[in-house]
Parts: structure tokens; C-alpha cells; sequence
């Protein structure tokens, strides 16, 4: 059990309060203070991957193009790693 050292209060953009509280009707998290902890935890021990601004940019730019039927960052990103680990022997 975690030890807290004391309570906060925050404004975080709309945006991302509603992120969060889908997340938590969908049952990804129990509340805002388990959402909160996940996400921190994970920036915090690295398991948050980014990019560079220019490649993020890019990827933007494709996915808005309609070319190949993207919708978003997330599916264009996990296509290209599945693909990647396929062509590599490490995926059916």
C-alpha cells in the first residue's frame, strides 16, 4: 500500500477530464486518483515512449491526408510496430 504525503487539488483542461472519466466508465481505472497514479507511475519509470516533434508532424500530416485510412497517431503507430516485429520473425 502506498504511503500519500498529502492532498492536492488541480485544473487540468476539459480535454483531458473527459479522457479520464470515459477511461473510468470504461473501467480502464477505478477513479480519477487511480488514473492519476497510473499515468505518473508510468512517465515516471519510462514506459512512456515520445517523438520527435517533427516526426509527430509527419505522421499528423498522413493521417490527415485519408491516404492510407488512418483515423489516428495511436493506430498509424501501432500498425507500423506490429508490421516492424512481423518483418522481423517476432510476430505471426
Amino acid at each position: 500500500m502506498r504511503k500519500y504525503a498529502k492532498r492536492i487539488t488541480f485544473s487540468i483542461p476539459e480535454e483531458q477530464l473527459k479522457w479520464l472519466a470515459d477511461n473510468i466508465q470504461s473501467r480502464r481505472f477505478y477513479n480519477y486518483q487511480h488514473a492519476i497514479e497510473y499515468c505518473v507511475d508510468h512517465v515516471m519509470e519510462n514506459k512512456c515512449n515520445t517523438i520527435s516533434e517533427d516526426l509527430a508532424a509527419r505522421i499528423e500530416r498522413l493521417i490527415e491526408s485519408g491516404k492510407l485510412g488512418y483515423l489516428d497517431r495511436k493506430s498509424f503507430v501501432l500498425d507500423c510496430i506490429r508490421k516492424t516485429l512481423k518483418d522481423l520473425g517476432y510476430a505471426p
